[in-house]
């Protein structure tokens, strides 16, 4: 149950950083843009954790 918690966790921090894409897109705020990024890193990061059953 844990590593799929961990994929949940995962999919929910990239689709929050796909919403803030489309947010950064209509506004033009770069402040956005650099969120976006961090958030699909976290993202990332937590995919791998999942992946190696961290």
């Amino acid at each position: 149950m844990h590593q799929h918690h961990r994929w949940a966790q995962a999919t929910t921090v990239l689709q929050v950083s796909i919403a803030l894409a489309a947010i950064a897109l209509l506004t033009r705020k770069k402040w956005l843009e650099y969120g976006m990024f961090a958030l699909a890193s976290v993202g990332l990061v937590i995919g791998a954790l999942a992946a190696l059953h961290i």
